[in-house]
């Protein structure tokens, strides 16, 4: 896991903990990957919780793209693109790895919020809620990543 950004983010806002734990706590599915899987598609992210962070990006700042057949993720930021895999293991729990981007030139508010995407997903094991309108990609550490499909 790589380490958070220390600095401060405008937009950020403490005590997502407990209601990423209650989202967890509820219905939980497994990342699937069958031919057609259940998050495969466009997904605008909408908030992004991990380490004590609540970030709720701009709108339409970030949308990502999962593939589930080929087990990749790929996405834009405010910064710039990500790319990264995920794989299954035998009890279908969901492991991202998210290699961190070359370095552009992006503002400190940006590059924070996409580092903090990125250690979110890496996180996220397990996804909860109705995959043709809104998912959290949580994990039992609370971490969380809110996605509502696009489209």
């Amino acid at each position: 896991m790589r380490p958070l950004p220390t600095a401060k983010h405008p937009r950020r806002r403490r005590g997502g903990l407990l209601l990423a734990f209650v989202l967890f706590a509820g219905s939980c599915g497994v990342l699937q990957v069958d031919g057609a899987g259940p998050l495969d598609g466009e997904w605008l992210v909408e908030r992004i919780v991990v380490d004590g962070l609540d970030l709720t990006p701009e709108s339409g700042a970030i949308v990502l793209r999962i593939d589930t057949p080929n087990s990749t993720l790929a996405g834009r930021t405010s910064c710039q693109q990500i790319f990264g895999s995920f794989t299954i293991d035998g009890d279908g729990r969901a492991t991202f790895t998210v290699p961190t981007p070359p370095g552009l030139e992006c503002s400190e508010a940006a590059q924070f919020e996409q580092d903090t995407l990125i250690a979110a997903l890496e996180r996220s094991a397990t996804w909860s809620g109705d995959a043709t309108a809104a998912v959290d990609l949580v994990r039992a550490d609370q971490s969380l990543v809110r996605i509502t499909r696009l489209g």
